[in-house]
């Protein structure tokens, strides 16, 4: 199980809000962080990651394409 989940919200007028996924979800607050965009929630992962953390990100395909273009993988990578 993660130490942390870091919530976050797709660039999408249909996504939900971090908010709203954590009381659905049930998931403890003092285990919760929330950013508001995906840039700084890939950041936040980054910077609390150890060395052999794994950092997971999962959700729609529209965050999924942010963390990708953010992280600077291209269709030249063969991801898309």
């Amino acid at each position: 199980m993660s130490r942390r989940i870091i919530l976050t919200r797709a660039k999408s007028a249909r996504a939900a809000e971090p908010d709203e996924i954590r009381i659905r979800t049930g998931l403890s607050s003092n285990r919760v962080i929330i950013r508001r965009d995906s840039a700084s929630a890939l950041a936040l992962a980054k910077e609390k990651a150890r060395a052999q953390d794994l950092i997971l990100v999962t959700g729609s395909l529209y965050l999924a394409g942010e963390i990708l273009r953010e992280t600077g993988f291209t269709e030249k990578d063969g991801l898309f």
